[in-house]
């Protein structure tokens, strides 16, 4: 499975529901405005966005929640050392209560992995952080770069219905 993502105005990344009926996409929003997300088929439907490869997945995008990004750079020789961790860590998302979906990706053509998690609220977020700050205390020698996380809140029915119009 491949996922996409792209940036822009809530009404122009609508207008692509409209141009494409069969995607589901999801759309996000933080202080840093509005993000668009769907996974699918390797046709890539956003002119200009990023794609990614699914390593691990597990549960279904929903249409309400909170939504955690976790941003990694791997160093090209070290990808088989990060990804011997990955395991770990679907282990204790797996027993995450609040969580709805997860995503284990790399993005193409890039050593940068993207750990996306779904859950019912931040705080449930917040707490399962909490229980594993041991995941990622230090940075790993494998770490090509400084981690970075982005929160992202769908955007409800309602609201889309608005802009809609």
């Amino acid at each position: 499975m491949h996922v996409y993502m792209t940036n822009g105005t809530l009404p122009f990344l609508i207008q692509l529901e409209d141009k494409h009926p069969n995607i589901d996409f999801y759309f996000m929003k933080n202080s840093d405005g509005i993000l668009a997300y769907y996974e699918g088929s390797k046709k890539k439907v956003f002119a200009s966005g990023r794609s990614y490869q699914t390593i691990e997945s597990d549960g279904n995008i929903q249409p309400i929640g909170f939504v955690m990004m976790d941003h990694i750079p791997i160093q090209s020789d070290s990808k088989p050392v990060f990804e011997e961790q990955l395991p770990k860590l679907k282990r204790k998302l797996l027993k995450a209560p609040g969580l709805y979906a997860f995503r284990i990706l790399k993005q193409r053509r890039q050593n940068v992995y993207l750990i996306l998690s779904q859950w019912d609220k931040e705080a449930s977020y917040d707490a399962w952080q909490e229980q594993n700050s041991d995941l990622f205390v230090k940075k790993p020698a494998y770490f090509s770069n400084r981690r970075f996380t982005q929160a992202y809140y769908i955007i409800d029915e309602e609201t889309l219905n608005e802009h809609r119009k």
